[in-house]
């Protein structure tokens, strides 16, 4: 009985040759419809992905520079600082320098005045 089912099938199968070839023939063509579908739907996950990692890496970028920036301005502030005991220092070697000419004008007079001097 299983025979005659498949002597039956195959006679209408062959029976049906033309509409069999004309499905296959569109079966053919929905397969590469669905292959070039499927290949833009991996061309598209791959650009995402290149733009998410790009995106990824301008953070990143940014980020950085912004440290750089922060860094720059902590420089910035350190030299201001150092400018200011730089200016402290600059200032008390002029006011040294003024009291030591000073102190040499007053021991200058003094040597002329002893020279005056007799002692008898």
């Amino acid at each position: 009985m299983a025979r005659q089912k498949q002597r039956a099938m195959g006679s209408r199968n062959r029976g049906a040759g033309t509409e069999s070839g004309g499905r296959v023939v569109r079966d053919r063509a929905v397969v590469k419809q669905d292959e070039r579908l499927r290949v833009q739907m991996q061309e598209q996950a791959i650009n995402e992905a290149i733009v998410r990692e790009r995106e990824d890496e301008i953070r990143e970028i940014h980020q950085n520079v912004t440290k750089v920036n922060e860094i720059f301005k902590d420089l910035a502030e350190i030299v201001n600082d150092q400018q200011e005991d730089i200016n402290t220092v600059e200032a008390m070697i002029e006011k040294s320098h003024a009291h030591a000419r000073s102190g040499l004008d007053q021991v200058e007079k003094a040597n002329e005045h002893q020279q005056g001097c007799v002692v008898s």
